[in-house]
């Protein structure tokens, strides 16, 4: 999802938006899996809900 969606779908500026960005990626990137990636050429940020199901024990 590019930034500026992101930022339009979490009801914040999107100036704020890279240190919410930060902040969730201290958060769900733990172990060096990177559940949330920045892609800096496009400025999409991709959530990988396979690795977070994984890290997270989410699916039994």
């Amino acid at each position: 999802m590019s930034r500026t969606a992101l930022a339009q779908r979490m009801g914040i500026a999107q100036v704020r938006l890279g240190s919410v960005i930060m902040a969730a990626r201290r958060v769900l990137n733990v172990d060096q899996v990177q559940v949330l990636e920045i892609e800096e050429a496009s400025g999409t940020v991709v959530l990988n809900r396979a690795r977070l199901d994984t890290q997270f024990e989410l699916k039994g």
